[in-house]
């Protein structure tokens, strides 16, 4: 099954009254339609959609789904009856249009929107396109973004765990070391915080995967060979540097303190300790084990 994408569309509240465009649609159970100028990659029916307010208490405010594609606004029936009015981008009918069907609001500080400057603090989400650039309509999340966020949503406006197609089962994602709160962490769990973060930094990863390719260096194992095209590409990267180690000037090295790993391996690596084990302890388990 292809996996599917997730997109943060921005609405300017200063520009129109996004709030009430948004709990309108939501009440009346209608779509939501955002501009889209752009997007890096095709935007696909049934991809998650997030819902970013800029300028006045900017932040995280709403989550759904594409329920259609970008489609210019001439083409739409009855756009007129969903759209926000007045229209200050004095756009035309060849301007495209996303169709959103929204799953859950949360505007205000009383129902626990995610504030900007909280982003801004979490070390994941501070490399978000949406907080380091911020300008434009519509913004890609990679696949490790996209994960982080669905779990820190779930959590947050308590919702069904948020999955590939949102409000899906209650089956939990989560990284083998994460932490989910990052204002009251010791130095060494703020650490961990820190080394979560490398593991998924899409340039490192590049680097990391362009030098060593995408076969497991514990056990070997080659998604693409077992899976076909469905497997090309995948593979976790996990961080060999020692989190005492790590301190404020340190910067990563891909090729030497990355290393692609399954994702079984990788939990091995971080089961049932506080510092990760190397791959040659975790490679000398596996053959004490298949040699009886």
């Amino acid at each position: 099954m292809e996996s599917k994408g997730a997109w943060i569309f921005q609405g300017n509240q200063k520009m129109w009254d996004l709030n009430s465009y948004l709990k309108r649609n939501y009440e009346k159970k209608t779509t939501a339609y955002f501009t889209v100028k752009n997007p890096k990659h095709q935007i696909n029916e049934g991809d998650d959609a997030y819902i970013w307010r800029a300028t006045v208490e900017a932040g995280m405010v709403a989550l759904g789904e594409v329920v259609l594609r970008p489609t210019p606004q001439k083409d739409i029936p009855d756009l007129s009856a969903h759209i926000h009015k007045p229209d200050p981008y004095k756009e035309d009918g060849n301007t495209l249009k996303v169709g959103v069907r929204l799953r859950a609001v949360h505007i205000n500080k009383s129902d626990n929107y995610y504030p900007r400057e909280e982003f801004k603090r979490n070390r994941v989400f501070s490399s978000f396109d949406i907080v380091t650039v911020n300008t434009g309509t519509v913004f890609y999340l990679e696949e490790y973004q996209a994960d982080f966020l669905r779990v820190k949503l779930n959590k947050r406006w308590e919702l069904k765990s948020l999955k590939r197609g949102i409000l899906e089962d209650n089956n939990e994602l989560n990284y083998p070391d994460e932490i989910e709160d990052q204002t009251s962490l010791t130095e060494g769990a703020k650490k961990q915080v820190t080394i979560n973060a490398y593991e998924r930094n899409p340039a490192a990863r590049s680097k990391c995967l362009d030098h060593y390719g995408y076969k497991c260096t514990t056990c070997e194992f080659d998604f693409e060979k077992t899976y076909g095209e469905l497997g090309k590409g995948y593979i976790h990267v996990h961080h060999l540097v020692d989190i005492s180690s790590v301190g404020k000037e340190y910067t990563i090295d891909p090729i030497k303190d990355l290393r692609p790993v399954c994702p079984n391996c990788h939990a091995m690596l971080h089961r049932n300790t506080k510092i990760s084990r190397s791959i040659e302890d975790l490679k000398g388990k596996i053959q004490e084990f298949q040699c009886g």
